[in-house]
Formats: C-alpha cells, sequence, structure tokens
C-alpha cells in the first residue's frame, strides 16, 4: 500500500513538473515573441523593444509627453504595441523628437538622433577669397572650392583652411587667359579633379588634376580632341569614360590613350560604383527604350527593361541594399517613377515592380543603402528598403535646391536659398543658419560642420556639436 502511495506520489509530481516546464516553456516563447502581462489589470498584452540613444547622450527621455527619469543611452524594453512618440531633451540643446510603431517581439531603433546646440558657431572661411561653388566628394572625405576672385580651385581641409590647387592666372597664356572654370566633377576616391575651362577665344579645355601631386594634365592638349561628356571611372580616377555622339570610349591618363568603341547607340549613360547602366536606341524603332547593363570594361552586357521612351530621359538610380538589389527609375517627362526589385533575376517571380507614383522629380539613397528619398510633389517620401515600408511624415521640399547626406540618417538640405537638416523621414527639420540667400553648402564630415556658401562669396564653417 506504501509503495502504491508512493507511486502515485511520483506519477503526480512528474506531471506536475511537465505542466510547469510546459507552461514555463510557453510563457517563456510567449514573452519571447513580444507578449506581456498586466497584472493590475489582469491581461495579456503585446510588448517590443526600443532602442534609444542620441549624439550627444545623457539626453533626458520622453516616452508620449511623459518624463520618465531616464537619459540616453536607454533600452526600453517591453514596449506596449503601437505608436510611440519618443521625445529627447537636454540643456543648451534643440529638443528632438521621434514619431515611432513598436512591433511585437521586434526592435525599434530611435538611436540616430541627433542633438544640436541651441546656438550653432559659425566661422568665415578664407575672407579675402570671393568663392563661387563649393563641391564634395561623394563620400563627404574631400571638399573644394572653386573661387571666382582669384579664378581658382581650393581645397577646404578638416580645419577650415583653403589651400589653392589650381589658379588660371598660374596656367593662363596672357595672348588667350582663361575666363571661367566650370563642370568640375571629383572621382569617387577624391583624388582627382575634372573640369573644364574657357578661354577668351571661346574655346574650351578640359583639365584632370591629381589631388595628392598637384599635377594638372590639360587632356584637350594632349589628346587633341574637345571632350564633351567625359567622366570618372569609380575603380579607379586615371581612367575615364568618354561618351562621343553615342558611343562609350575610355581614356587613359597616365598612358595617353584611347579605346576603340566600347558601346554605341547610347541615348543615356548612367555609371554606378561598378557597372554602367546604358538606355540604348532600339535598332528597329529608332527609339531609345531598353536599359542594359554592362560591367565597367564595357562587358557583360544585360537586359535589365524595356522602358516607355521618354525624350527627355530618366533619373535611373541603381541600388545594392542589405538584402536584395534595386533598380529606381523615373520618367523625367512625365515625372513617373517605378522601383524594380530584384532587376537581375530572370524569374518574374523573383523580379517585383512597385509603382512609386507621379510628380517625382529627384531621388537619392543613403550612403547604407537603406532609406531611398524622392521629392514627391515637393513633399519628402522615404522609403525602407530593408523593412519595405514608407515613412512619409509631410516635410516640405518646395523652392529644393540642392541635397546630400549628412550621414546615414540625416539630409542636408538647400531650398528658397535658405539650409536646412532634417531626419531621413522628414522628422526634426532645423533651420541651420539665419543667411537667407545661400547659393551653396559643402559638408566636413570629420569636423561634424557644414560649409554655407552665401551669395557674396563668403564661405562659412558651422559647427553642429559645442565647441
Amino acid at each position: 500500500m506504501v509503495k502504491k502511495i508512493t507511486s502515485l506520489k511520483q506519477w503526480l509530481v512528474s506531471i506536475a513538473a511537465i505542466i510547469i516546464i510546459t507552461i514555463g516553456t510557453v510563457v517563456l516563447v510567449a514573452f519571447a515573441q513580444g507578449y506581456n502581462y498586466d497584472a493590475f489589470h489582469n491581461q495579456i498584452y503585446k510588448t517590443g523593444l526600443v532602442l534609444i540613444d542620441s549624439n550627444p547622450n545623457n539626453a533626458e527621455v520622453l516616452l508620449n509627453n511623459r518624463k520618465i527619469d531616464k537619459k540616453t543611452p536607454y533600452r526600453y524594453s517591453g514596449a506596449p504595441a503601437g505608436n510611440l512618440e519618443v521625445g529627447l531633451e537636454k540643456e543648451q540643446y534643440r529638443d528632438w523628437s521621434k514619431k515611432a510603431t513598436v512591433i511585437p517581439g521586434e526592435v525599434t531603433f530611435v538611436n540616430y538622433a541627433l542633438l544640436l546646440p541651441d546656438v550653432l558657431d559659425q566661422e568665415q572661411i578664407a575672407s579675402d577669397i570671393i568663392f563661387s561653388n563649393v563641391i564634395q566628394s561623394e563620400n563627404n572625405q574631400k571638399t573644394f572650392a572653386l573661387a571666382k576672385s582669384p579664378l581658382s580651385i581650393f581645397s577646404i581641409s578638416d580645419d577650415g583652411d583653403a589651400k589653392e590647387i589650381y589658379s588660371a592666372v598660374q596656367s593662363s597664356d596672357p595672348a588667350n587667359p582663361i575666363i571661367d572654370l566650370y563642370n568640375i566633377k571629383i572621382s569617387s576616391d577624391g583624388q582627382r579633379l575634372l573640369f573644364d575651362q574657357k578661354l577668351a577665344n571661346n574655346t574650351n579645355q578640359t583639365i584632370s588634376i591629381d589631388t595628392s601631386n598637384l599635377r594638372a594634365n590639360n587632356l584637350t592638349t594632349e589628346f587633341g580632341f574637345v571632350f564633351s561628356d567625359i567622366r570618372f571611372n569609380p575603380k579607379n580616377s586615371s581612367e575615364l569614360f568618354w561618351l562621343d555622339a553615342g558611343v562609350l570610349k575610355k581614356v587613359q591618363i597616365n598612358d595617353k590613350n584611347i579605346s576603340s568603341n566600347l558601346i554605341d547607340s547610347i541615348f543615356q549613360l548612367d555609371i554606378e560604383e561598378d557597372r554602367l547602366l546604358v538606355v540604348k536606341t532600339n535598332t528597329v524603332t529608332g527609339q531609345p527604350v531598353d536599359l542594359y547593363s554592362y560591367d565597367l570594361s564595357g562587358g557583360n552586357e544585360n537586359l535589365l527593361r524595356q522602358l516607355e521612351f521618354d525624350p527627355k530621359g530618366y533619373d535611373i538610380l541603381f541600388v545594392r541594399s542589405r538584402y536584395a538589389e534595386y533598380l529606381s527609375v523615373i520618367y523625367n517627362s512625365s515625372s513617373l517613377a517605378e522601383l524594380v526589385k530584384n532587376p537581375y533575376q530572370k524569374s518574374d517571380q523573383n523580379t517585383q515592380i512597385k509603382a512609386i507614383g507621379a510628380d517625382i522629380f529627384k531621388q537619392t539613397i543613403s550612403p547604407s543603402s537603406r532609406f531611398l528619398i524622392y521629392n514627391q510633389n515637393n513633399t519628402l517620401r522615404s522609403v525602407d528598403l530593408e523593412f519595405n515600408q514608407d515613412d512619409n511624415y509631410g516635410a516640405s521640399l518646395a523652392d529644393l535646391q540642392a541635397w546630400a547626406w549628412y550621414d546615414d540618417y540625416h539630409l542636408v538640405v538647400r531650398q528658397n536659398n535658405t539650409l536646412r537638416i532634417l531626419d531621413y523621414d522628414g522628422q526634426n527639420n532645423y533651420l541651420l543658419t539665419p543667411i537667407n540667400d545661400i547659393a551653396g553648402f559643402g559638408i566636413l564630415l570629420n569636423q561634424k560642420s557644414i560649409l554655407p556658401l552665401n551669395s557674396s562669396g563668403n564661405l562659412y564653417e558651422l559647427s553642429l556639436t559645442k565647441k
């Protein structure tokens, strides 16, 4: 009898243990998937994780307009699913806020807040020089400025110093002086400049400068051609692509050599980091409708799409994001845009086409290739390629003149001759400087500074950090 009782107890204990383990496992899985229990209201609700940080950090955190006695960086676990407004406050800095959506079991990142000082320090660069333009390398690592008086090109260092690297006075022919410098381009690595100079007799010359040793090559004199459309090879700054009457050739600066025809029948050429995107004229219809991809040697031809004919051409952008490749095409005449996912996949099931919409005039991709930004009907529209979602908070782009990425999450925008900085999704839109006649700008990324240029030719360094 004792043995039976003992066996029954062991059996009951085993069953209880199994039930406890099962319930515990279910609870742990539920918590892992974003569920939580509210004992006060006796109900289960879904939760997520919100990571909050700022630059500089140690900012006070507000959740849905309520201060919570926490400072950045802050890990908000057990956040209820749904809409959440995160606010950040720091003494002597401008307030920052973001409207976010918490997804159960997922991480919501609010860790890129750029806190600007209430007052930004601004100092003039080279007050004795009248500048006319600021030119920036693609990665914001090199900055150059064109001066009209004297007619020269200057390199702007991280310290804000202007160093002359090319002077029209030094290289001019007294009988036929240089009267203008224009069409300035920077190679991807920032090691070489390419520009045109106009002489007094109205002839043009194409000049290349090696920024490391300041050696200048007059390509027109060396090769005997006026290069109307010449651009850098992104992989080799001493190699140039020359589009001559619809035919693509290569120009080797060091070897002083021009290749034979690489590609012909070109209506439009776009040079990406590792490929050429070419809209070719259809040999049957004579209209440019076929979009091809080539490697940088002009080989490995791929027909990507057949486009509708647009006499004004196309704004084409190739993007290699974290999980897929994309092709964004804007038709310049109609301002219609489409986004093609996996354009190199031959199967229709793998290739997806998304109509972005109408009234789109400009596009750009963030340095991380995550956020695709459009100017749609003078409003900023952001497409998050990583999470396949649109973020549009109605930031106005009326009178947009130029934009550039400050970093992965922030855009510097010149509109209506003023300068602003805003988040990639249009939130936290700040006026940077009281100057209201901005003619151009650059970025000193290492110094966390912006370089506003006013219409009088005065160039300034505007620090985004507190000194």
